[in-house]
């Protein structure tokens, strides 16, 4: 007799999982996952896919469910995920969700809570996947997989972003002076450094909508810093300017650093560094982002004439040329 369910990825989230599972007398089995299997095996009616987001395509092809089987995914973007899902089982039998728990939940106790993408070509499989949560004591939301995205920019990736920074900062942990207004910085703090650093990738980067929502943020603080400074004398003004001078020169490094990714994936596409179709719509592009912010078009677009060769050439360097 086949399994209740399968869970293909023994990190954190399915050994939390598998203990939920044991509490509800629901019988399932473990699948490990590694990067050399080229097949899994996986008998369980109800397949839960709990790997990285970049892995969720390799590992489902490998898998290569049966007709009677139902793919489940638990990635923390979905707009994604169901991308990959529906790029190896087309229309056929699988659901997209999100749980919002993780090992904690066995210790606090608390009322686990899931979004699920519900499918409504496959009604029968969605509802199936809420009955299974629902035996694990979960509360239930539906959303589709942009709705969820969206929520999560705003929550969970602008959490990370925030968190992350705070951790860089390496703010004291106590001080005898400080008010108890910062214990929660220290909370975000010390939760972000404990994030997986793939989930953390997946948030600030795989979400569609997530670095719309951390420029909201930087921009609203840009306004809160600004105001503070009508009434500076030099020494003061001069310092502000030096820490925007520091910001652009590590955007300027991260730009780098995105440069030279590119040109990897250019080299295995079999792609020439130079695009120059693209390279004239990001100019227009520039321009107009220039005049939105009040700025000279014509300057920033002679700032980016300087930028994109000098990114060219860094991707020229990193294929060896």
């Amino acid at each position: 007799m086949s399994l209740a369910v399968s869970i293909v990825g023994m990190g954190r989230f399915g050994t939390t999982l598998g203990t939920l599972l044991d509490r509800a007398r629901i019988s399932w089995e473990a699948v490990e996952a590694t990067p050399q299997t080229e097949h899994y095996e996986a008998l369980g009616q109800i397949i839960i896919v709990a790997v990285p987001l970049e892995a969720v395509a390799l590992v489902v092809r490998a898998l290569a469910p049966r007709p009677d089987q139902l793919v489940v995914d638990v990635c923390s973007v979905k707009v994604r995920a169901v991308e990959a899902l529906r790029e190896v089982l087309g229309d056929g039998r699988w659901v997209a969700t999100h749980p919002l728990f993780g090992p904690a939940i066995l210790r606090d106790e608390g009322v686990p809570r899931v979004v699920v993408c519900p499918r409504p070509d496959r009604p029968a499989d969605t509802s199936l996947v809420e009955a299974l949560f629902a035996q694990l004591g979960c509360s239930i939301t539906l959303l589709d997989a942009s709705a969820h995205d969206r929520v999560m920019a705003e929550s969970q990736a602008l959490g990370a972003f925030i968190g992350g920074a705070l951790h860089d900062v390496q703010l004291p942990t106590s001080h005898v002076a400080a008010p108890p207004s910062t214990v929660p910085l220290h909370q975000l703090a010390t939760a972000q450094n404990a994030t997986a650093g793939h989930l953390r990738d997946t948030l600030l980067h795989a979400n569609p909508y997530a670095a719309e929502v951390r420029d909201r943020f930087v921009d609203a603080l840009r306004r809160v810093v600004s105001p503070a400074l009508e009434g500076a004398d030099l020494p003061m003004l001069r310092g502000a300017l030096d820490r925007v001078d520091r910001q652009i020169v590590a955007l300027l490094r991260e730009r780098a650093d995105i440069a030279t990714i590119v040109s990897h994936h250019k080299a295995e596409l079999g792609r020439p560094v130079q695009d120059a179709e693209r390279e004239a719509a990001a100019f227009v592009d520039r321009r107009a982002w220039a005049c939105d912010a009040g700025l000279d078009p014509d300057f920033v677009e002679a700032v980016f004439a300087t930028v994109l060769p000098w990114s060219r050439a860094l991707q020229e360097r990193a294929r060896g040329g």
